[in-house]
């Protein structure tokens, strides 16, 4: 009787153990910084913004940045060029659930033959100061043929119906 109440008491131990193991890594997975870097269709116009943004609920510190300096896909298309922003020079901190977005590019980057991918490594610590290293891969192929819809404003409406007033007046000259 002794041993099945020593092994049961163990079999406790040990579940509280693997418990206790489990809860200490949520907890730490909780309390982490996660850098993400994409591009995002930022109107309906077909422009693209090349976002960072923070998804971990932890605070990110010393943000570096690495990647090639002059990459196909901007010196093809003369857009804003990342190594001169300031922001993808380093920063500093970085909350979680903030974000840097700018300019990328418009439809111009989809156009055939499609340039090379660009790579971003990007380094950061977290509040232990431990380095989090992550890779991402801008390539425009994987967003080429998403469609968007243009937007249409009221001088758009207002060309339309001086169009249709023209077609109107010819159509009654011709009666």
């Amino acid at each position: 009787m002794e041993w099945i109440n020593f092994l049961i008491a163990s079999i406790n131990v040990l579940f509280a153990y693997f418990l206790l193991r489990e809860t200490i890594k949520l907890r730490k997975v909780e309390t982490e910084p996660e850098i993400s870097i994409y591009l995002d269709q930022s109107s309906k116009d077909g422009i693209y913004d090349i976002v960072v943004k923070n998804i971990g609920k932890g605070s990110a510190y010393n943000l570096k940045f690495f990647y090639d300096k002059n990459p196909d896909l901007i010196n093809q298309y003369k857009i804003f060029k990342i190594n001169e922003l300031g922001f993808f020079k380093g920063v500093n901190y970085m909350a979680p659930n903030q974000q840097y977005r700018t300019l990328f590019g418009g439809p111009m980057i989809f156009a055939k033959p499609l340039p090379n991918p660009i790579n971003i490594k990007v380094e950061y610590c977290n509040k232990s100061k431990e380095v989090i290293k992550d890779n991402f891969v801008i390539d425009t192929g994987e967003y080429w043929g998403t469609a968007y819809f243009q937007s249409k404003g009221i001088e758009d409406m207002n060309r339309s119906l001086l169009e249709i007033s023209k077609s109107i007046s010819n159509l009654q000259k011709k009666l």
